[in-house]
């Protein structure tokens, strides 16, 4: 078998376009402002760590990771998708049932 061989990913794997951008979506002021602020943080990376020098102590890390939280249909996904056409950005919309069973004990998917 040839190593570099294309493999056909689950259509959940398969990054998508966004559909929504954040003038799409109703935020309140506190909402919006925080999400704001996590794109600015991703926009400013390389200046902040390349340009500053903040990526060469030992305690700065690139990765950036946000929690979405709430009940379902309140726009979770759909503020990812924003967020994602803010950066410019593909993204992958996975459930969490995609990856782990509802079964306790069984081995992840």
């Amino acid at each position: 078998m040839d190593s570099y061989a294309p493999v056909k990913l689950a259509p959940s794997l398969v990054p998508q376009a966004p559909r929504f951008t954040l003038e799409d979506l109703v935020l309140s002021a506190e909402t919006r402002g925080h999400v704001l602020r996590v794109l600015a943080m991703r926009r400013h990376e390389s200046l902040v760590f390349d340009t500053w020098g903040l990526g060469a102590l030992p305690h700065f890390t690139r990765r950036c990771a946000i929690n979405l939280h709430g009940p379902p249909g309140t726009g979770k996904t759909s503020l990812a998708h924003a967020m994602a056409h803010a950066l410019g950005r593909d993204l992958l919309c996975v459930r969490y049932s995609d990856i782990e069973s509802r079964y306790v004990g069984d081995t992840p998917q």
